[in-house]
């Protein structure tokens, strides 16, 4: 699978590639999310909801027979863009360095990617069918951590909780920019603050 920095790396073409450059400097989630195609306008996977049995026995002894439980789903793809539409007089009598139409397809792509962001977030397809369901539409039980009933400060022990929460190693941690503030002030006080950059200069905590 291919994240979106790496497939334009192997499509050269001068607008897609600047189409994707906006995609990734505006949204950290779609620079770090590996992309595969599909055929069709859904995609079915399985998802484990428990493990067979397994046991140790004894020489002569038969196993008593156990099957996990497998549940198929299906994530129905959606469809976001837009139309940017210009008369061509207008290309062809533009003054000055600013091509109009790029200028306005720039504003579209950060627009849309945007919108996705938000939705990948807070999505709600009960509200609106025609986009996906977000993070905070998916995550239930034990997935979610409590910080208390009214809330709490947040502790380097709440965020290992959050990490422990993910099967195997996160990529990253997504933080809005108050909680941002808050961890670094934690590692400032421990002196184990390290901020680093990306490929396009963002920062990132160590």
């Amino acid at each position: 699978m291919l994240t979106i920095t790496e497939w334009a790396k192997l499509n050269p073409n001068p607008l897609t590639s600047g189409i994707v450059e906006i995609f990734v400097a505006e949204n950290p989630i779609l620079a770090a999310l590996p992309f595969i195609n599909i055929a069709g306008n859904a995609y079915t996977y399985n998802r484990e909801t428990s493990l067979p049995g397994v046991a140790f026995r004894g020489f002569n002894e038969g196993y008593v027979e156990s099957t996990g439980v497998i549940n198929p789903l299906t994530e129905t793809l959606t469809i976001l863009g837009g139309d940017s539409d210009f008369d061509v007089a207008q290309i062809a009598m533009q003054t000055g360095d600013n091509d109009t139409r790029a200028v306005h397809d720039a504003l579209k792509a950060k627009a849309a990617t945007l919108t996705w962001l938000r939705t990948f977030i807070d999505g709600n397809a009960t509200t609106n069918p025609k986009e996906f369901d977000g993070l905070n539409r998916r995550l239930t039980g034990n997935q979610v951590l409590s910080a208390g009933t009214n809330g709490g400060a947040l502790t380097f022990d709440m965020l290992d909780q959050l990490v422990d929460a993910v099967r195997g190693t996160p990529s990253m941690l997504l933080l809005n920019k108050p909680m941002r503030r808050t961890v670094r002030a934690m590692a400032r006080q421990l002196g184990a603050l390290t901020i680093t950059t990306d490929q396009l200069g963002r920062e990132l905590e160590g």
